[in-house]
């Protein structure tokens, strides 16, 4: 690679796209600015015009939603102008014609996934309780700041719709242990003209089936995805009158979309989509998961067209105007905004680039390579360094989730240490997402045990095809992720170091502290406790740092709920407790929480992994 990519240009173009909407003919979206501490506004763009984008976000604020811990989409857009949640206390702010005026706000509420409607918005909202974990429900907050309760009694809630004539009501929601891509449900009731709901139905429930974004066609048809068949297909009720009068709430249902095709994901954030509807009967532009693999289809119930992206991965395609638009993510340039003027188009508009400044028709594009794991076949991304005459060191990338996923879109922490000749090994280890139900159940009571056993043979795999210098192997990680580094360097020692940020070192202490979205997710993971204590100690690094025989970097913020610094730091204090204990190393940030935000901080981390690695190579990274 000609480039050489420092650390200042990766953490400056970590601008982030996420969550578009469309309303009219303008296309809004969530966009983290990175020169401007990472804070995140609302964008939007006609479509019809040249015009450049508005930022909405007034200077001072930034938003995010705290639901669940992971947040989501915080913002929604109506006629009624846009109503948005303010990071630091939660409040709820409406925007119209530029003014900004504060909704709602209490110290014991948070709010997200704003829904939009002539009389003022439904959101999702967690209430603090003065005993165990917080109250979640769907609420209903109107312009004269009264809040009401539309539904409660559920653990979650998610993905609240509107049908067009704003009569109906959906939204989904499950409960422990469950998490909502394990088992969940469609509800759905009608929509009153003072904000109420009422004839509350539950609308499809399955045991261990999962639904995933609730909508409606233009036309007023109900769909939803769900994954009775092992994959996540877009279906839509057979009877749906029958079943909105609560007589077949698990009725016939009429699956549109292609077999082993994935088209759901698991709701780690509100917000989440994969599909819109075009407003011709049946017809969908869906983002879809081939062999892990996304891309953008037109889904007829007998046909499809799949659209030319080039390799790159492609999200959250909705409605605006009379087509369509998506995030499209290449693997050698920034993220964007597609924009297709009809269903047939086969042309992408670039609406809007995250980083204009950070095109990359130098950077290192991946091969997707399958290997033999511990209970089948494994994918991942493999990233060779260009311009090399020996074999490379490699670092094994870990994700996080676990249930999440890596993919091929350009990643400038990945481009920085190919810049810096170290070869890159991103899997996706069993119990990731985007290859269906089977792929993703096999973690299923196996965590701790076959995410680590994957990687070391994704490692073994490299080294026997004669792809890595076997001398200079690392592995990195980050929460979940993080778990798993620590249990690859206690079962393998073909590893020369390991970075863990906010990672997992003592399960059964986690299940005690972890937060409410998390709470019973280990349940399925792993196993109930009591009945599997001995199983979690077997499976937390903590009980085994003794084995570490590799030096080590933790990074942690002492901020983090979901994942404490208590983990990493009786994770340290384990290690070095050992005769002859390896070296570690530790940065605790102050200001962070279970990821970091703060540039500074970002900037500090990335170069003390890359200090972290040259003195392991004997050479400056």
């Amino acid at each position: 690679m000609d480039t050489i990519l420092s650390a200042e240009q990766v953490i400056s173009g970590q601008n982030r796209l996420a969550f578009p909407r469309g309303h009219g003919d303008f296309l809004y979206w969530m966009e983290r600015l990175a020169d401007e501490e990472n804070r995140w506004v609302v964008r939007r763009r006609n479509i019809n015009t040249q015009d450049d984008y508005e930022t909405l976000t007034p200077a001072g604020f930034t938003l995010a939603s705290k639901v669940h811990e992971y947040g989501g989409i915080a913002y929604g857009v109506g006629d009624e102008g846009l109503v948005w949640i303010n990071k630091s206390d939660q409040a709820v702010y409406h925007s119209f014609e530029n003014t900004h005026q504060k909704l709602y706000q209490h110290p014991d509420w948070r709010f997200g996934e704003p829904l939009v409607c002539k009389q003022g918005v439904i959101l999702i909202a967690e209430k603090k309780s003065s005993v165990g974990f917080p109250k979640n429900m769907l609420v209903f907050i109107n312009w004269n700041s009264e809040v009401k309760i539309l539904h409660s009694g559920a653990d979650f809630y998610a993905a609240p719709a509107l049908s067009p004539d704003k009569t109906q009501l959906l939204w989904m929601t499950w409960d422990m242990p469950a998490m909502p891509w394990q088992q969940s449900c469609l509800w759905g009731a009608d929509f009153q003209a003072d904000g109420t709901i009422q004839n509350a139905q539950r609308l499809f429930d399955q045991p261990n089936v999962a639904v995933f974004q609730p909508d409606f066609t233009p036309e007023g048809e109900i769909t939803f995805v769900q994954d009775s068949s092992g994959f996540g297909c877009i279906t839509l009720p057979e009877q749906e009158q029958e079943a909105r009068s609560g007589s077949t709430a698990t009725g016939k249902q009429k699956t549109i979309t292609q077999e082993n095709c994935e088209y759901g994901l698991p709701l780690w954030q509100l917000g989440m989509r994969t599909y819109t509807a075009t407003g011709k009967q049946q017809q969908f532009i869906a983002a879809r998961a081939k062999n892990g693999v996304w891309e953008l289809v037109r889904q007829d119930p007998n046909q499809e067209l799949i659209f030319c992206l080039d390799d790159a991965h492609v999200s959250d395609p909705v409605a605006v105007g009379k087509g369509f638009a998506a995030l499209v993510a290449p693997q050698d340039g920034a993220q964007q905004i597609g924009y297709w003027p009809d269903a047939n188009s086969e042309h992408t508009i670039v609406l809007h680039k995250a980083a204009d400044c950070h095109e990359a028709p130098w950077a290192v594009t991946p091969e997707s390579l399958w290997f033999q794991g511990a209970s089948g076949t494994v994918q991942g991304y493999f990233y060779c360094p260009k311009a090399r005459d020996t074999l490379p060191p490699v670092i094994i990338k870990c994700h996080g989730g676990p249930s999440g996923q890596t993919d091929p879109a350009l990643n400038l922490k990945h481009q920085f240490w190919l810049s810096r000749g170290l070869a890159i090994f991103d899997i996706n280890y069993s119990g990731s997402t985007g290859f269906g139900r089977e792929y993703l159940s096999r973690l299923e009571g196996q965590w701790g045990a076959l995410d680590s056993a994957d990687c070391i043979a994704g490692l073994e795999f490299l080294i026997k095809t004669k792809r890595v210098d076997p001398r200079k192997a690392f592995i990195s990680g980050s929460s979940a992720g993080g778990l798993t580094v620590l249990n690859c360097l206690c079962h393998s020692d073909l590893f020369a170091g390991g970075v863990c940020a906010y990672g997992v070192a003592d399960l059964e202490s986690l299940v005690a502290i972890t937060h409410k979205f998390e709470a019973r997710y280990l349940d399925g993971l792993v196993g109930t406790l009591p009945e599997a204590k001995a199983v979690y100690q077997a499976r937390s690094p903590l009980y085994k740092a003794g084995k570490i025989r590799a030096p080590m970097l933790f990074l942690q913020g002492k901020e983090d709920c979901v994942v404490p610094p208590e983990q990493t730091q009786t994770m340290i204090r384990a290690i070095l407790d050992q005769p002859d204990a390896p070296e570690v190393t530790a940065l605790y940030f102050d200001d962070e929480g279970h990821g970091f935000s703060n540039p500074d901080n970002l900037l500090r981390a990335l170069q003390l992994e890359a200090e972290f690695y040259g003195e392991i190579l004997s050479e400056r990274i």
